[in-house]
């Protein structure tokens, strides 16, 4: 799960979230935005699909399992593209800090059984937390898989609206800017 997130990260450090010329474009806002994602979507996605392999060869899993931990490593690498495609069309540099803070208080929440309380606390409040959460289930066969796979989809969902106004936000002007630009 970290890696797809890292990958999620490492995608919007090389490819701009947000391209230049939106002002100007004729495209369809959703056109723009699925554009922008794409790279993300492919690099994740292959990613994904690894992992799950990896997956499958470290733990054996049935051919049940392996369908389910992949479809959710898709879900949670798609839902991370998105929402680190908004942390940064929205904050820049900043929102790859704060991609970075994520998945260190995951990482130290879920591994580090002594990590301090803090981390704990806010472990509930990570996007990665769900996606692990999911995978866990499954191959444990416990319960809340599905739940954890819908939180997913709510975090993707949320993410997808924020990137969607920061895309629009920045295909609008006002009168000063066209006139300064004159």
């Amino acid at each position: 799960v970290l890696a797809l997130w890292l990958g999620a990260l490492a995608t919007y450090a090389v490819v701009k979230a947000i391209g230049s010329g939106l002002l100007s474009s004729a495209e369809p806002t959703a056109l723009l935005i699925a554009r922008s994602l794409l790279p993300g979507v492919v690099v994740v996605g292959a990613q994904a699909l690894v992992v799950a392999g990896l997956g499958q060869f470290g733990l054996d899993l049935t051919a049940q399992k392996w369908f389910a931990v992949a479809g959710v490593l898709l879900v949670a690498g798609i839902t991370f593209v998105v929402i680190n495609h908004a942390l940064v069309a929205w904050l820049g540099g900043i929102g790859r800090v704060v991609s970075v803070l994520l998945a260190v208080l995951t990482a130290a929440a879920a591994l580090i059984g002594t990590a301090p309380g803090v981390f704990a606390a806010l472990r509930p409040f990570s996007p990665l937390t769900p996606a692990l959460d999911a995978v866990r289930a499954i191959v444990t066969e416990s319960a809340g898989a599905t739940t954890s796979t819908l939180t997913l989809v709510g975090w993707l969902l949320l993410a997808l609206l924020a990137s969607s106004i920061a895309v629009a936000r920045r295909r609008t002007t006002t009168l000063t800017a066209v006139l300064a630009a004159a």
